[in-house]
């Protein structure tokens, strides 16, 4: 699998998702500054049944707590320790462990190390990854708008160190 690669097709006027292709299946997404992602398989290569998207996370990078309401994260650490709330429980995932987190669960996670953390995250079912794309093109993009297009709720502040 490290070899595979996807291509993320992007568009230049309005945020709609694009299907992603396999022309240039190499390009890493900077989502927000700490975090970069690598669409591995798309939702389009399993017929909607899931999709794999590599995180790099830097030291002190996260995302704030949210609350997917359609599908499920299987997280896999590569690399690094996670600090992960899911829910009320609050947990370190060292480099070889494997957490689900259940849609309609509030959860959060980042990266509390001095080291880059490194993880694959399976979603069941796929197509939460055509927002990355949308996300790492910057400018006007509103997070608000694409959040609700995609079932994904912000319900809390980023984890901190």
């Amino acid at each position: 699998m490290r070899n595979a690669q996807l291509n993320v097709a992007t568009s230049t006027t309005e945020p709609e998702a694009q299907s992603i292709n396999d022309k240039d299946k190499s390009r890493w997404l900077q989502t927000r500054p700490g975090e970069r992602c690598r669409i591995r398989i798309s939702a389009a290569d399993t017929n909607g049944a899931y999709s794999v998207v590599e995180i790099v996370s830097d030291p002190r990078d996260g995302t704030p707590k949210h609350i997917h309401q359609n599908e499920d994260e299987h997280f896999i650490i590569l690399e690094g320790t996670a600090r992960i709330v899911s829910g009320d429980k609050t947990f370190d995932a060292a480099a070889g462990t494997a957490v689900t987190l259940s849609k309609g669960v509030p959860h959060a996670w980042c990266n509390l190390s001095g080291s880059p953390l490194r993880m694959a995250v399976i979603v069941s079912p796929g197509g939460i990854e055509d927002i990355l794309p949308l996300i790492a093109k910057g400018g006007d993009v509103d997070i608000k708008a694409l959040s609700e297009k995609f079932g994904v709720r912000n319900v809390g502040p980023m984890l901190s160190p």
